[in-house]
């Protein structure tokens, strides 16, 4: 009887367990759409980003803002509904589901398209950086390649007027 009852109660807590990582799981992957500030400030990094970390970072970057355009899109075409609560009042005693009105569903998509502007011409700046980099480290190379040529030359030259 005793090793059923432990049983039993290690399943139950490993329920709780496992329930309590899904709700913190799934509140976490939505914590990343909060804030329409967090998404301008990292849009605003892209402008600063040294272009030696392009390609390290702007995958990241882009997963993040991907993920907030097609929420914050969702947000103001009304797929979600806001949960108005009263003072003193608790979630579970009154609901009242608020829809976003027209004009406020156009605020929504005018900073949403805001946002995603400045995105676009963040992300110009930080290709155009990255892209202005790559061609003065190719630049370099080349010129090593030009003074190797010039160096074999010069020896070749050198042994056969020699002989």
């Amino acid at each position: 009887m005793k090793k059923n009852y432990h049983l039993a109660l290690l399943i139950l807590s490993l329920l709780f367990i496992f329930n309590g990582r899904a709700i913190w799981a799934q509140n976490d992957s939505l914590s990343q759409f909060d804030s329409t500030k967090e998404i301008i400030a990292i849009v605003s990094q892209l402008e600063r980003l040294d272009p030696s970390e392009y390609i390290l970072k702007i995958d990241d970057v882009r997963e993040k803002l991907e993920k907030y355009f097609e929420n914050k899109k969702r947000v103001c075409e009304g797929d979600f509904s806001t949960v108005v609560l009263t003072k003193g009042e608790r979630e579970s005693d009154t609901k009242k589901s608020v829809k976003l009105s027209k004009e406020e569903r156009e605020v929504c998509l005018r900073e949403l398209k805001q946002v995603q502007q400045k995105y676009i011409e963040s992300l110009f700046e930080a290709k155009k950086r990255y892209v202005i980099h790559l061609h003065k480290q190719r630049l370099e190379e080349l010129e090593k390649s030009k003074e190797e040529a010039i160096k074999e030359l010069m020896k070749k030259f050198n042994k056969k007027g020699r002989r």
